[in-house]
């Protein structure tokens, strides 16, 4: 389950993971084994995914510097805030073709008109989209009735 700062029924939920994701994951809980074990009973066993080499949780004020930022370096990606790459994200889920409902869920966000308000901007691409589909639906069902 993923867990953010937004609080009620909605902040708890499971995320789908691709596989690489999954791998990168295991070898940091590997890592974080050798925490364990150097750490020994002082370790504070949170449970956290991401935690410091004490088992506690990350400091906000750290993750974004000591963190991500690192990361987008390594990855050679240009610096952005954790807020634009989930803002990023659910664009492309969107883009994709994912539908509302399930952008909604995965962002945890309270409704679907939250989500469609956020992601407006890009509903201009949608309506191009759809005409194109009918465009296309209406070419084949003119082809199969000749």
């Amino acid at each position: 389950m993923l867990e953010d700062c937004k609080t009620g029924k909605k902040s708890n939920r499971a995320i789908p993971l691709i596989p690489a994701t999954v791998a990168a994951l295991r070898r940091h809980w590997e890592r974080q084994q050798v925490d364990r074990l150097v750490m020994g009973e002082r370790y504070a066993a949170h449970d956290f995914v991401f935690a410091d080499p004490g088992g506690e949780p990350l400091q906000e004020t750290g993750v974004y510097k000591y963190h991500w930022l690192p990361a987008l370096r390594r990855a050679e990606v240009p610096p952005i805030t954790l807020y634009a790459a989930r803002h990023g994200a659910a664009t492309m889920w969107l883009e994709a073709g994912l539908p509302m409902k399930l952008v909604q869920e995965l962002l945890g966000h309270a409704s679907m008109a939250m989500t469609a308000d956020v992601y407006s901007h890009i509903l201009p691409a949608f309506r191009r989209q759809a005409a194109d589909a009918m465009a296309a639906h209406l070419e084949r069902a003119r082809a199969a009735a000749q």
